[in-house]
């Protein structure tokens, strides 16, 4: 079996129930997406989410939300099989300190996230999340 590249990241969502969003600065104007990150060998998921947050968002702060993990495996342009892991965190705190590999972040009410998501794969997911966050 050919080897898997994995991400792992979170969907962030704050005291106020929005969640974050971040642009790609690499990629045009219109690819909004949850922070997230390659793992590195060795690193459980709880490792790559924690230094992903932190690299990206500058989030250290977060409760993960217990019982929920969404996945998205697809193939991309390059014919490499990847998956990625998104967990859903709570925070407190709505700062965030941007990386350069995000140009721009917004904190959105669940529609709006809905409608800046531009790959049905994050809508499932995001759909998944509230729907679990609903039965709590």
């Amino acid at each position: 079996m050919d080897e898997e590249e994995k991400s792992v990241g979170g969907i962030v969502v704050n005291s106020e129930g929005k969640y974050l969003l971040l642009c790609r600065a690499d990629k045009g104007d219109n690819l909004w997406e949850f922070p997230k990150g390659h793992q590195k060998p060795g690193e459980t998921d709880y490792e790559t989410l924690t230094r992903e947050l932190k690299e990206e968002t500058g989030i250290v702060d977060f409760e993960l939300a217990d019982g929920f993990v969404g996945y998205n495996r697809y193939i991309n342009s390059r014919g490499i099989r990847r998956l990625i892991v998104l967990y859903l965190i709570k925070i407190r705190n709505n700062s965030v300190t941007l990386s350069s590999e995000h140009k721009e972040y917004a904190w959105l009410d669940y529609d709006s996230a809905i409608k800046r998501l531009n790959h049905h794969n994050w809508i499932d997911i995001i759909e998944k999340a509230k729907a679990f966050q609903s039965k709590k």
